[in-house]
């Protein structure tokens, strides 16, 4: 397919794609929430109520690399 065969809103969208993929970093992973105890024996989570975080999950060499995303750069909540 020739350019010139897109609509003038099909060549914007093509265009603006391409400077996002051209002028930011992308990741390719998986958020994932995961549930875990602190250790604290006087801690909520003694009783079963876990800490939640959010981790970024991607692969490096054919292993799982995981890494914890800072509370201060989640803007959208996480659903389980």
């Amino acid at each position: 397919m020739n350019r010139s065969d897109l609509s003038p809103s099909e060549r914007h969208f093509r265009s603006r794609l391409a400077q996002l993929a051209h002028d930011h970093w992308l990741l390719r992973g998986t958020l994932s929430v995961r549930s875990r105890p602190c250790g604290k024996p006087n801690c909520h989570c003694s009783q079963g109520q876990l800490h939640a975080s959010l981790y970024l999950v991607q692969s490096h060499d054919g292993k799982p690399r995981q890494v914890c995303v800072p509370k201060r750069w989640r803007t959208v909540s996480a659903r389980r």
